[in-house]
Order: structure tokens, then C-alpha cells, then sequence
């Protein structure tokens, strides 16, 4: 089945709600290894391919995994709300990470991202601040910043950078 993106609503939902057990073999249900069965969430067509309501319940393998779906199936492209930065944590990247999938971010040392979520089993979500692409990247590889000189200096070259790209 499919859908415009601006069809779709996605929401987490949980076993006990849907009723379910942790494997169902009916044609139409949900499908999922015992894992999964703790990261579902619920993708709805408001108005699929044939003009009909669609409910599907799908399971992720992490909470990470679960975010990531939330974040593709979620935004609508440009339309993405982006958080008051000035409000962000900031963290510094302290190692170096290649992106090993189209949603995450290539980072490198000294690096700043500001950050948007933060999922229990390890990964950020945020926007790299020389730049602003948005993407996802691990824990391990960055340090909160603390420090409100700091802060305020990176926000600073942020305007810089942001002011330059509007001026080109």
C-alpha cells in the first residue's frame, strides 16, 4: 500500500494496547520478533493510494530504530518544525564518525551539533552547526558543552553562518 507523505500520521503505541501477542500468523497482523514487540508504533494513512483509511502497526528493533521512523515518516520536508535553537543543547564532537546511513550525520572532531533528541539506547539526533544538516549520530562520539561563554560564542557563528547563506 502507499501514501502521499502529507498522508501519513505515525504515533508509538505499545502490546497491551493493540491486544496483541508477541507473534501473530493471521494474514494482516502484525508480524514480529520477540524484540521488536517492545518499539511498535502505528503508521496511519489518512488517505492511501485508493482514497481509504489504512492503520498498519509496525515494530523497530531499537528505540533508536523506532525514532528513526518517527523522523522519515514523520516530517514533510521542508515543513519540519525546527526547535528554538537558542534553547538546544550543544554538544562537541570529540571522534570522528562517517555516516553508515543516508539519515545520519559525517562528523568530525571540534565539531558542534545542536540536539533535537535523545534516544536511551545510545544515539542523538541533532543539526551540525557549520551547516545545518540534520541528522543522527552516537552518544559516544560527543560531549555535552556546559559552558554559557561557550554557548553563546557558537550560537553567534551560527547567526554568522545562517546570515552569510542568505546573503549569497
Amino acid at each position: 500500500d502507499y501514501a502521499m507523505t502529507d498522508q501519513l500520521q505515525v504515533e508509538p503505541c505499545d502490546a497491551e494496547e493493540l491486544n496483541l501477542s508477541p507473534i501473530k500468523t493471521a494474514s494482516g497482523m502484525l508480524y514480529s520478533r520477540q524484540s521488536s514487540i517492545n518499539h511498535l508504533f502505528r503508521l496511519t494513512m489518512l488517505s492511501n493510494h485508493a482514497g481509504e483509511k489504512v492503520v498498519m502497526v509496525f515494530g523497530a528493533e531499537s528505540p533508536s530504530d523506532r525514532a528513526r521512523w518517527f523522523t522519515a515518516l514523520g516530517q514533510k520536508g521542508a515543513e519540519r518544525q525546527r526547535p528554538d535553537r537558542t534553547t538546544l543543547t550543544q554538544v562537541e564532537i570529540t571522534r570522528t564518525y562517517p555516516a553508515k546511513q543516508p539519515d545520519e550525520l559525517s562528523l568530525q572532531v571540534a565539531d558542534v551539533v545542536l540536539l533535537y533528541q535523545t534516544i536511551e539506547d545510545g544515539w542523538y539526533e541533532g543539526e551540525r552547526l557549520r551547516d545545518g544538516e540534520i541528522g543522527w549520530f552516537p552518544m559516544e562520539c560527543a560531549k555535552v558543552i556546559t559552558c554559557q561563554a561557550t554557548i553563546s560564542k557558537n550560537m553567534q557563528r551560527m547567526g554568522r553562518l545562517l546570515g552569510l547563506e542568505t546573503n549569497v
